[in-house]
């Protein structure tokens, strides 16, 4: 895949979106998630769908956000603008077991 001039643009664009969350700092997933779905310049925007005069050109599989502070794992599927997120907190998907890798184990948990 060719990156494009648009490739530079989306880091700007996400930029202009979250401006008004980065100034309060208050930058949340939902803000994120707003971002992830927008479609300015499209068809090449954040939010690509499946072009029916092109089925083969790129387009968005998934949206992921994580939240670290949290340890949440949000995806929604293709396309994100049309479908919800679906949450998990991966202290619960990586809970110390005993047949839990030792990795797992030693894991620390906030």
């Amino acid at each position: 895949m060719l990156a494009t001039a648009l490739t530079l643009l989306r880091p700007v664009r996400a930029r202009h979106l979250l401006e008004p969350a980065l100034a309060d700092r208050k930058v949340d997933t939902e803000a994120v998630r707003a971002t992830l779905r927008d479609h300015y310049s499209h068809p090449d925007g954040f939010c690509r769908h499946v072009r029916a005069d092109d089925p083969a050109e790129v387009c968005s599989v998934y949206s992921i956000v994580m939240d670290l502070d949290a340890r949440e794992l949000a995806i929604a599927p293709h396309p994100a603008c049309e479908f919800p997120y679906t949450t998990w907190r991966l202290d619960d998907l990586f809970a110390r077991q005993d047949d839990a890798p030792r990795w797992v184990k030693e894991m620390p948990h906030v």
